[in-house]
């Protein structure tokens, strides 16, 4: 919707939605939907969800190159794919048209940079490639970067003791440019708006997730979360981890000079989100690659045999699953169903058979069995949720015919310390419909749904039901009734905006 905005109002630097002040995310992400707009001449899903298919895909081919390179040509493939079909990636965040792939893409490159460069001692390079890395990644989500340049940089020489690199001219070249990236986005930002709510938006947005803002509980509780959180976004191949020999763990890892560089990357970084209450899975995913190396090259014989009993279980789970399948969805027709069950059942059966056949070839066919079964997962799945969305769209295009110009809601104002300029600062926020509801409506009008604070008259507005409040000077026209958890809301007028 940001990007839509963008678009149709011409102005690229001042992120908005409903024409009001959006300060969570800077602009590199719009900019780059904003481009596949143009590329395909469509707004549709698909274009949304391009860039996060084309990270996906772009982090697991930059790893098979770097592994093939880095440690050996067997483990290029295995922990490329490894990545491909870790379930939280294969089954839900590859099609969704969000941020975070394509900010793990740019955080991924980073790390690889510097890691690369470190390796060949050419600092001139890692420097600076890396930081004006670091710098995109900020103006595209905001702190994060920062704190992955600084954690990395200096684990990685101060564990190497190359103090005086640290010190070179390039690591304030780098520096320097890093901070004329960032510096340059925020002056144009500063030429049409006050930056500074933008900026402590995300300071906070940042700081809000540690522990410096959670209760000692909920810390606590983290502490037991998180390893569940990875172990359960890897999965399958996070079952590799109990069927490791982990007495050996550090001493392998130690044998390659890459995976001593993943496994110290992973171990000081990884650190802030463990301890990090509100962390979700979506944060985690740039370290998805390095844990998927990591774990293929710490796989050994003996663990393959009781990893190869986990793949048969998985199968046999498919199997029987595809008996219930017809039985799944009431939305979808029975021949629908019928035919996604027989595809399930047959790849299940087929991947069974060769399991015994084919005992060598068992992680692969293993690999094939869940990128079938995310084709199966398609059919299934996906067109439930795209009913669900089109109650959405019905809505968006009711509030079209309706004549729907503006929105009336919450205006309020969120008072934040500024650590940097030690003062609060006061950031103007609004409580915005859904956004896929402002999403459809601008892309089906080609308008902006616009925030007003004062009425106008001859404009329709739409207002939340449970916002309203009864005035003789409204007429109302219509209700635009919403589905599952959102209020229905309210189309009016100003009295005598016709006359």
């Amino acid at each position: 919707i940001v990007a839509l905005e963008m678009e149709i109002s011409g102005n690229y630097f001042i992120p908005k939605i409903n024409g009001f002040d959006y300060y969570n995310k800077p602009p590199i992400y719009n900019w780059l939907l904003i481009l596949f707009f143009k590329i395909f001449q469509s707004t549709d899903e698909w274009v949304v969800r391009m860039p996060t298919v084309l990270s996906f895909l772009g982090i697991a081919l930059i790893n098979f190159m770097i592994v093939r390179r880095k440690v050996n040509e067997q483990m290029a493939p295995h922990s490329s794919l490894n990545f491909l079909t870790a379930s939280n990636l294969l089954f839900y965040f590859s099609f969704q048209g969000e941020i975070d792939m394509f900010y793990s893409l740019i955080v991924y490159l980073q790390i690889i940079c510097l890691l690369h460069y470190f390796q060949k001692e050419d600092y001139m390079k890692l420097f600076v490639f890396s930081y004006a890395l670091t710098g995109l990644g900020v103006i595209t989500k905001g702190i994060p970067s920062l704190a992955f340049q600084a954690i990395t940089i200096l684990a990685i020489f101060i564990y190497h003791r190359r103090f005086k690199a640290l010190f070179s001219i390039w690591n304030f070249a780098g520096i320097f440019l890093m901070c004329s990236i960032i510096g340059g986005y925020f002056y144009l930002y500063s030429l049409e708006n006050d930056p500074l709510p933008m900026i402590t938006r995300l300071i906070t947005e940042s700081s809000k997730r540690t522990v410096v803002e959670e209760s000692w509980y909920n810390s606590i509780v983290q502490l037991y979360k998180f390893p569940l959180l990875v172990f359960t976004m890897f999965l399958p191949w996070s079952l590799l981890v109990p069927s490791t020999r982990l007495r050996s763990v550090w001493k392998t890892a130690l044998t390659n000079d890459w995976i001593r560089l993943s496994v110290i990357f992973l171990g000081f970084n990884v650190l802030i989100y463990w301890l990090s209450p509100g962390t979700k899975d979506r944060y985690l995913y740039m370290f998805i690659p390095f844990i998927a190396l990591v774990s293929v090259y710490l796989f050994s014989l003996k663990s393959f045999k009781l990893f190869s009993w986990f793949i048969l279980l998985f199968e046999i789970i498919g199997f029987a699953g595809s008996f219930a399948i017809p039985f799944f969805s009431k939305s979808l027709s029975l021949k629908h169903n019928l035919l996604v069950a027989i595809f399930l059942f047959l790849i299940s059966g087929i991947c069974i058979y060769y399991y015994f056949k084919q005992s060598s070839s068992r992680v692969f066919q293993f690999v094939c069995f869940l990128l079938l079964a995310r084709i199966a997962f398609n059919f299934l799945v996906l067109p439930t949720r795209s009913e669900q969305k089109s109650s959405l769209k019905w809505q968006a295009n009711q509030m079209v015919a309706a004549g729907v110009e503006a929105i009336r809601t919450e205006q309020y104002e969120l008072s934040v310390f500024n650590p940097i300029i030690r003062e609060e600062v006061s950031i103007p926020l609004i409580k915005h419909p859904p956004y896929q509801l402002s999403y459809y409506y601008t892309k089906n009008s080609g308008k902006i749904l616009q925030y007003h604070k004062i009425e106008q008259s001859g404009v329709k507005y739409m207002i939340n039901i449970d916002n309203y409040t009864f005035s003789k000077n409204h007429i109302i026209l219509d209700t635009i009734v919403m589905k599952r958890k959102h209020s229905d809301y309210l189309v009016y007028e100003l009295k005598g905006a016709n006359m």
